[in-house]
């Protein structure tokens, strides 16, 4: 069964995909987390946003992400030990590349598994742990149906993939700013994406389709993510860097992410 790291992983990439979006002058916003794997617990998120630059902070954990596009590099933080990994985008992509021939693997030994045994274990653990259906391409269905969301108007987008509904994407096009740093934004989350355990690309395809900054988030396990709080915010550059005093580790929120999918 996916663990909360991995989704928590998934969460942060989605944040920082929509926080592209933002002004080109920097932009500061907070989440609210809830639903999956988190019951009723709802974690708080921070996002600061500077061009080609993003730093998430989860209230709950302490735990910091930083991404830099223009490095293409992401370092994960834990201010508590004083302590920080960095990946490039490349070991990323290397990392996700182990992580889906391990669940292909899993997958031939399920084939090999009496029906019944199989089916059990396929339902505990899910088709995206299996990587199933993860080339399959997805496509967006927008209804008139609309809704205010944290005083924003928002248009309702069906993300679906396999016959399958997969996420409700809540968009405004109240954010003006946001045509502007479209195309950084689709960049930037297509890579991500690209890096997520299971494969997301298409998935990323299908965000580009959407019309307006993601307001809500809903994912088909059941968790959610609201923008809660936008604001224009300038961050100094130093912001987006690992502080003087952190000693380095060697094993981050992806290696954590890895070992989960392996046990």
């Amino acid at each position: 069964m996916e663990s909360i790291t991995v989704r928590r992983f998934i969460g942060v990439l989605v944040a920082c995909g929509i926080s592209m979006a933002a002004y080109a002058q920097g932009a500061y916003w907070e989440s609210q987390v809830s639903g999956g794997p988190l019951g009723d617990k709802v974690m708080n998120q921070k996002m600061f946003y500077m061009p080609k630059m993003a730093k998430t902070i989860d209230d709950e954990s302490g735990q910091v992400v930083i991404i830099r596009l223009d490095k293409e590099m992401i370092y994960t933080l834990d201010p508590s030990k004083k302590e920080y990994s960095q990946k490039t985008f490349e070991e990323m992509e290397k990392s996700m590349k182990k992580v889906n021939s391990k669940m292909a693997e899993m997958q031939k030994k399920l084939e090999k598994m009496p029906p019944e045994q199989r089916k059990m274990m396929e339902q505990m653990l899910g088709d995206k742990m299996m990587g199933k259906n993860q080339d399959a391409p997805a496509t967006v269905t927008s209804g008139n149906e609309k809704r205010t969301i944290s005083g924003y108007s928002c248009a309702k987008h069906v993300v679906n993939q396999s016959g399958k509904e997969i996420m409700t994407v809540w968009a405004t096009k109240e954010i003006k700013e946001f045509e502007a740093m479209r195309k950084d934004w689709e960049q930037f989350t297509r890579r991500l994406m690209a890096m997520s355990p299971g494969g997301a690309q298409s998935i990323a395809d299908a965000f580009q389709k959407i019309q307006g900054f993601p307001i809500e988030v809903d994912m088909e396990q059941g968790m959610k993510t609201v923008v809660t709080k936008f604001e224009r915010h300038t961050t100094p550059a130093a912001e987006f860097e690992v502080p003087p005093g952190y000693t380095k580790v060697d094993k981050g929120l992806m290696d954590s992410a890895q070992e989960d999918r392996e046990e």
